[in-house]
């Protein structure tokens, strides 16, 4: 989500009017700001200089400006007809120059008509251009500040839902909000979700990451995984859940892995679920614990990220995106601090690290 102001310009450009004066006594005496002679009969002023009428010249016809009005731009001076041509900003909508009140808007230029008629971004809540400060999702829709927490969100995709056209999303049994977007493609069977790991446990062997270990997969409601996780977390998706117990008095060990994820995921964030939840279970076989939660959350936001760069769907790049958008500490910053490490080292050497340490090397 971005944060947005709105900013209204108006052209600091000098219209001016040419004052022609003719001389009548010998006492008016002047020099041409453009050939240095003296002026001998009428003249041009300007700024307090002057110049022979067919001296005072447009900067890029170089015709004598006659017309009484003229414009300055960054010290030199142009007829209307130039100045409109080759020195106004242009509408980056419209293609016209911008004469009068101008909007800037991510780096772009606009008229205030066609902004505010055609280019502005309009309120998911209240209908209205966003206007001042506003916030954008990564699927291009607005919210300005005094709606933002009317909003509705989706849950899977973040975007911003309108909660009066309820027809553009759905609601599911345990009160999740999900666009028709994240809708369309949302996986409820939990024999499709068995099929989708297989997949994702290929695609993560074929990078490098293998998971061998035997795990239980079910889908659950958002309160089910927030019991499971013990504390209301609602942008969580899924969660890993580990047992370890000795049989015969420590002569064997007997380790099991669950995979809680939610049901009605769209399929390409499902399956970047997947490869996340996944990696937690090889570094509940691999890694020494406690991991600092950076590095281990980071390095599960990195086998999703592996994923989603094989997916071509749009909502795989728009999930892959949002990925690469986070910033918070835990899971944006760890993706990225081990991305890098991974793009310095290789992924092999960051196994072995994790295979090793507890704590991050950064």
């Amino acid at each position: 989500m971005h944060s947005h102001n709105l900013a209204k310009l108006f052209p600091s450009i000098m219209v001016a009017l040419i004052f022609i004066t003719l001389a009548t006594t010998a006492l008016a005496e002047h020099t041409c700001t453009y050939c240095h002679q003296k002026i001998e009969a009428g003249w041009v002023e300007v700024d307090g200089q002057y110049y022979h009428p067919n001296h005072f010249v447009c900067t890029n016809c170089l015709k004598p400006i006659s017309d009484p009005r003229f414009f300055e731009h960054a010290g030199k001076y142009y007829d209307s007809t130039c100045f409109t041509l080759f020195i106004t900003k242009r509408c980056d909508y419209c293609g016209r120059p911008i004469i009068g009140e101008t909007i800037y808007f991510d780096s772009k230029t606009y008229h205030a008509s066609c902004y505010n008629e055609s280019v502005g971004k309009r309120c998911v809540v209240c209908g209205n251009v966003a206007v001042e400060e506003f916030f954008v999702d990564n699927r291009g829709n607005a919210v300005c500040k005094a709606h933002k927490d009317a909003a509705a969100r989706c849950h899977a995709c973040q975007q911003f839902l309108s909660p009066v056209f309820k027809g553009s999303w759905s609601e599911y049994d345990d009160g999740r909000i999900i666009c028709k977007q994240c809708d369309a493609t949302a996986v409820h069977e939990i024999s499709e979700a068995r099929e989708l790991i297989e997949e994702v446990k290929d695609e993560l062997e074929a990078a490098g990451i293998t998971i061998d270990q035997k795990f239980k997969l079910t889908f659950v409601s958002i309160q089910e995984l927030n019991t499971s996780l013990n504390v209301f977390l609602v942008d969580h998706l899924g969660v890993t859940k580990y047992e370890e117990s000795e049989i015969l008095g420590g002569l064997f060990t007997s380790k099991k892995y669950a995979i809680q994820v939610l049901y009605g995921l769209p399929r390409s964030l499902l399956r970047s679920v997947l490869a996340h939840e996944l990696m937690h279970v090889w570094l509940f076989a691999n890694a020494p614990r406690p991991q600092d939660q950076q590095m281990c959350e980071g390095s599960c936001q990195y086998a999703a990220y592996l994923v989603l760069q094989n997916d071509d769907t749009d909502n795989g790049r728009y999930f892959l995106e949002y990925m690469m958008s986070q910033d918070d500490e835990i899971y944006g910053e760890g993706f990225q601090k081990v991305l890098g490490y991974i793009n310095s080292v290789g992924l092999n050497p960051w196994l072995d690290y994790l295979q090793n340490n507890t704590d991050a090397p950064w």
